[in-house]
């Protein structure tokens, strides 16, 4: 049985949805970007937040997408300022879970009495835990919001969860290619309530580019499948340097990786998730492709990493649920360590017999 109870209040829906929905997304980079791309082909304009190296050169070039042969360009209009935007229909926050404290400050400017807000990110969310027992709840927000900002700045009856299967990589500055150019996917549910005429209108306008959006009930159970995948390829990524298809094929990597995913579904399985795969066969090498794990992306770049929300936050809420999980234990600290070795802002601190990592 699951931890939630069903249902949760009613979302608010508007009723008509406007010729010209205005759309923002919020980081523009790998996924944002070619999200960006794929609306404005299909005819709906957006614009776009970015900064940096990446701003300019979509400012004096456009924004680009490679997909195999395939080359795109389109011109959004960008800033790095939200408040020259003013208030939109709905915003795609596709920047990475770190910078959720920084979109907490700037996102309030972008919102009127109606704005939806998908958050087409990875890891595990601030509210993933609401409903469920008070122990489990609070080791979740202790570790992805501890102050509380982004679920203030988020209103949670107009938060939209996105769960992204789409391989990208910024290559330059205003350039993204895409490792999986026939196979795009968004999976969007709300926390509570039930999805209303303006996300279905954003999900049909994302479909007819090209790139599959699809609604669905079980948000929360797609967010943790994924989850069980990303926690475990991306890390060994991270630490390896092998992408998602040598992880598949490499018997090392794979049999760390298939543990790890049996840790994650025992969490899952006690936090009454009922989502269910074959680990062999998504870790089949015939089924993957040679996509880099954007934490291997990051790590080589000398970016913050996704931790907090992502093996840590799981670890977390394993400990809150008295689960056994030695195999991402040991993962966790390697990865952990090799982030504040190399300047990422992770610092260890033990904890008993287990590795317990604080910014």
């Amino acid at each position: 049985m699951s931890m939630w109870p069903a249902g949760g209040g009613a979302a608010r829906d508007r009723t008509e949805v406007k010729n010209d929905m205005r759309i923002c997304i919020y980081g523009a980079g790998a996924v944002g970007g070619h999200i960006a791309v794929r609306l404005m082909l299909g005819g709906t304009p957006v614009s776009v937040i970015a900064r940096g190296a990446h701003l300019e050169a979509i400012r004096e070039r456009g924004l680009t997408l490679l997909r195999g042969e395939r080359s795109d360009v389109v011109r959004p209009a960008c800033t790095d300022d939200p408040e020259t935007l003013g208030p939109q229909d709905l915003v795609v926050v596709a920047t990475k879970t770190t910078s959720l404290p920084a979109v907490a400050r700037g996102l309030p400017c972008l919102l009127d009495a109606h704005t939806l807000v998908v958050l087409a990110q990875n890891g595990i969310p601030w509210w993933f835990a609401d409903g469920a027992s008070p122990p489990v709840s609070q080791a979740l927000v202790t570790r992805v919001d501890p102050d509380g900002a982004v679920r203030r700045a988020i209103p949670l009856d107009r938060t939209v969860a996105g769960v992204v299967y789409s391989g990208n990589e910024v290559i330059q500055p205003g350039v993204i290619r895409s490792s999986t150019p026939h196979r795009n996917r968004l999976l969007l549910g709300v926390p509570r309530g039930t999805a209303g005429s303006h996300l279905q209108e954003f999900a049909g306008r994302l479909s007819r580019s090209g790139y599959e959006a699809t609604i669905t009930p079980a948000i929360r159970e797609e967010i943790w499948s994924k989850l069980v995948s990303v926690v475990a390829v991306s890390c060994v990524a991270a630490l390896t340097g092998m992408n998602s298809l040598e992880i598949c094929s490499d018997p090392g990597g794979r049999s760390v990786a298939a543990a790890m995913m049996r840790d994650v579904q025992r969490i899952g399985q006690a936090l009454g998730l009922t989502a269910h795969f074959d680990i062999n066969a998504r870790l089949d090498p015939a089924r993957n492709h040679p996509h880099r794990p954007s934490l291997l992306q990051d790590m080589e770049a000398g970016r913050p990493l996704e931790l907090n929300s992502g093996i840590l936050a799981v670890q977390a809420v394993a400990r809150a649920l008295g689960v056994d999980t030695p195999a991402l234990d040991v993962v966790a600290a390697l990865v952990a360590a090799r982030a504040s070795r190399r300047g990422r802002g992770l610092a260890p601190e033990s904890e008993g017999s287990h590795f317990r990592f604080v910014e």
